[in-house]
Formats: structure tokens, sequence, C-alpha cells
């Protein structure tokens, strides 16, 4: 049970500063918290549940000494991303008319559509992806990873004060440390 609390943990640490958040923060002065949270739960627990699926199936197609080998490259190629991010300030910005979005969808449904469409390949999802080679229940994988995104995306309306105060640039060398670790220690294991 331990990893679960590594899935979740490594979900919650990779969402902070990511544009989902910063697309709950925006939203979060369009609509409810009622419509927020519905749509990050709907959304968030779609969007996870394409890489869980998609990783078992090939997991079971790849023998298990290739999938800790895959799975512990794919975590140190996360933290180096991170780790340029921080160096470079440089993130890919999404261009969304999310006013419009809002104006055409129910709140809830609004939500949910943003996060699968801006979770879609982002490291969120390889991560869910390389955890899902884990030789655990794939419904507790999903609940795992959904649960670290959805709090940490909740998070931001709560410390909101504190996270405006903290560069991007440190929580981007603190993320790229942990998921350097992560990997080169499944690698050595």
């Amino acid at each position: 049970m331990w990893i679960l609390f590594v899935i979740f943990f490594t979900v919650f640490l990779a969402e902070i500063g990511d544009k989902t958040m910063l697309v709950i923060l925006s939203f979060s002065t369009k609509m409810s918290l009622f419509q927020i949270i519905s749509g990050l739960f709907i959304g968030t627990f779609l969007a996870m549940s394409i890489p869980v699926f998609f990783g078992k199936v090939i997991f079971m197609l790849i023998p298990s000494s290739y999938i800790v080998i895959i799975s512990s490259l794919l975590f140190i190629l996360i933290g180096l991303w991170f780790l340029y991010a921080a160096y470079t300030k440089n993130e890919v910005e999404t261009k969304t008319n999310m006013d419009n979005l809002i104006n055409k969808f129910p709140g809830w449904l609004a939500t949910a559509l943003i996060i699968i469409i801006l979770e879609m390949g982002d490291k969120t999802e390889l991560i869910t992806f390389g955890f899902s080679s884990e030789k655990i229940n794939s419904f507790l994988i999903l609940i795992a990873a959904s649960m670290g995104m959805i709090l940490s995306n909740l998070s931001v309306l709560v410390i909101k004060p504190l996270i405006m105060k903290i560069e991007e640039v440190y929580l981007n060398l603190i993320s790229g440390t942990i998921f350097l670790g992560i990997g080169v220690f499944s690698l050595l294991k």
C-alpha cells in the first residue's frame, strides 16, 4: 500500500504550479465552487483513466524487466523536464478560449472538458502511465493518481497567498530533483 501514497504524492507534486491549477484559479472567479469541484472530479477521473488503462494493456505485452527500465527513465525524463523549466523559465502556454467554453456549457462540464484537454499527454498522465506498471489493482492506481491531482488543484484555492510568494523556478527545482530521485532509485532497485 506504500506505493499508493507514492503515486498520490508524485501526482500531487507534479500538479503544483501546472496549467490546470491556473485554470482552477481562473474559474474560481467565474463559477461556483460546486461546479469547479464536480468538474474537477469528473475531468480528472476521465483524464487519469486513459493512462491507467493503456498502461496496463501495454505492460501486459512487455516483459516486466523492461517495464522497470522504461518507468524509471520516464521519471528521469520528467525530472529533467522540471529542471529545464526551472532554468529556462519556459512553460508551453495552452491557448484556450475558456470564457467561450464556459458560456456554451454548464460550469462543471466546461471544467471537466478543459481538464481532459489540458492533461492529454501532460506529465501527470505520463507519471500515471509509468505507475500503471505496478502489480496492483488498476482502480487503486486511478484513485491514488486522481486524488493527488484533485487535492493539488483544490489546494490552490486554499493556499493561494502562499503559492504566489514562491517563485515557480523553486517549485520546478524541487519537483525535478524528486522525480530524478524516484527514477534513479527505481533503476538501482
